[in-house]
């Protein structure tokens, strides 16, 4: 039997993923979480991927404020902190960056 870990989540998760199994892979994923699994790039990458295939949910958005909290990913560039550099990303990271920090500049606005 092979250990579970990032690297056979990930794969696993793809594989669902292109036999249109989404539920699946998400299950497996927050199954694989719940025991303690540490989150990477390419495990967040799939992870969104299935996420978004799931209609008006909000766990993607979670997922990449916890990854970016964690320092897995970010959004701002090195050189000029206020500027955001999304090359790094994924699509469908660099869509959520953008939520993100929209969602909170009008948080903030709001009294």
């Amino acid at each position: 039997a092979v250990e579970p870990s990032g690297v056979t989540l990930n794969a696993v998760m793809r594989s669902f993923l292109c036999g249109d199994l989404w539920a699946s892979a998400l299950q497996l994923f927050t199954k694989a979480r719940g025991k303690g699994l540490e989150l990477n790039v390419p495990l967040l990458d799939v992870a969104l991927q299935v996420m978004k295939r799931i209609p008006s949910s909000s766990q993607d958005l979670a997922l990449y404020r916890e990854a970016f909290k964690k320092g897995i990913v970010t959004h701002w560039s090195e050189e000029e902190p206020e500027l955001m550099d999304l090359h790094q990303l994924s699509a469908d990271m660099a869509r959520l960056a953008v939520r993100s920090v929209v969602l909170d500049m009008i948080s903030r606005q709001l009294p």
